[in-house]
């Protein structure tokens, strides 16, 4: 269960690793709705370099690969 279920930027969280400062959420509405951001020292406002998908299932590997590179 993540502690945030909505990111500062209106984003749904489906996943969060404070560790790598990666989440993976959801904006309804988008045309690629599903997406991993950055973020920087635990701070969810900062989110930056995303990567956009329109189905979960590669945004779940991107978030796995972004969380151990």
């Amino acid at each position: 269960m993540n502690k945030y279920t909505q990111l500062p930027n209106g984003a749904e969280v489906i996943s969060i690793d404070y560790s790598s400062g990666t989440v993976l959420a959801q904006n309804i509405g988008a045309v690629q709705p599903y997406v991993t951001w950055k973020f920087y020292h635990g701070d969810l406002s900062t989110t930056s370099y995303g990567h956009y998908f329109s189905d979960l299932e590669p945004a779940k590997i991107d978030f796995a690969e972004r969380i151990n590179n």
